[in-house]
């Protein structure tokens, strides 16, 4: 009113922004405060999801055979989350003491879910799974887990010393072990060129090392170990050659005398494997050694034409 009428003084204008200058601050934070307030309590749904989730009990009950032989039989196994379609579906498969067996597949093709199932981090909605003819329902989880080594493609470390986080594979484990598991994870020489060597902080989730590193770290830690049977989840994504030729020898000597599942897409982690198991829709439609599979020209050819090197096709495999 007072700017149509020309009635408007500079004082009042110069008030009005100073009144403004003083609320404008607690106006934006309180808008601050709200969204803060708004990623907090989606944050604290996540944290009380966890906390509501109920402890796994029983651990230890169970049968606790004398020694792992690592005889693995799936035997017409099935499993869906939830109300979804199968994620593994009448999956039979045999892995004999000391054999090598690759799973390869498609994204979604239920190889992940068959080693949550055999490690019995879910249980099959139909069939059963025999570790050296004992029903795996029937052992001990315990037992199991303490016989089991799993490497992933994102291995996690505590952000404590790296002998620590070694030592959760073997709490009583001495250095000589310590640095001898290392050798052969080909991680000992930058183990060695840390600040404090095995007393060296890892850090947030590992944050002081690269992915290879860690990985090669948890490979260490899988040999110190030493589990009869060992599952090894894309061990090798992501890596550069150098970085890749380094795991694959530490997964070499990791994999000697003992069952192993591999789930990878590079032809060079798969094709050593004693048999190779192609999965479909949570189906094995294919098994057999890498050059059967090539000669019979079906599934795993395709799939290696699409997503991996041919021996023989491509002179830099």
């Amino acid at each position: 009113l007072w700017t149509i009428q020309g009635r408007i003084s500079s004082g009042v204008v110069m008030s009005f922004l100073v009144a403004w200058g003083f609320l404008f601050d607690p106006i934006s934070r309180i808008n601050a405060l709200s969204q803060t307030f708004t990623r907090g309590i989606v944050s604290a749904k996540r944290i009380f999801a966890i906390l509501d989730t109920p402890d796994e009990t029983h651990l230890t009950d169970g049968l606790r055979p004398a020694a792992m032989k690592g005889h693995v039989h799936f035997e017409d196994v099935s499993f869906a989350y939830s109300d979804e379609a199968p994620a593994v579906s009448n999956l039979t498969l045999e892995a004999r003491p000391g054999e090598t067996i690759a799973l390869v597949g498609a994204t979604g093709a239920g190889k992940s879910t068959a080693l949550n199932l055999l490690t019995r981090f879910y249980e099959p909605t139909s069939g059963r799974i025999l570790i050296d003819g004992s029903p795996l329902s029937e052992l001990s989880k315990e037992w199991l887990r303490d016989n089991t080594g799993y490497v992933t493609q994102d291995n996690f470390l505590f952000n404590t010393t790296l002998r620590e986080n070694l030592l959760l594979a073997k709490k009583d484990a001495t250095d000589d072990e310590l640095w001898k598991a290392l050798e052969l994870a080909n991680a000992a020489e930058f183990v060695r060129r840390s600040p404090q060597g095995l007393d060296t902080v890892a850090g947030e989730r590992g944050s002081r090392f690269s992915g290879g590193e860690k990985q090669r770290l948890s490979i260490a830690r899988a040999l110190l170990k030493n589990p009869p049977l060992l599952l090894l989840d894309e061990a090798t994504s992501a890596l550069d050659n150098r970085t890749e030729r380094l795991v694959q020898e530490a997964l070499e000597n990791l994999r000697s005398d003992r069952t192993c599942f591999v789930i990878a897409h590079r032809l060079s982690t798969v094709q050593k494997a004693h048999r190779i198991c192609v999965l479909d829709g949570g189906r094995l439609i294919e098994q057999g050694t890498h050059g059967e599979l090539i000669a019979a020209n079906g599934a795993y050819a395709r799939l290696c034409e699409a997503t991996l090197t041919v021996p023989g096709k491509n002179p830099q495999d």
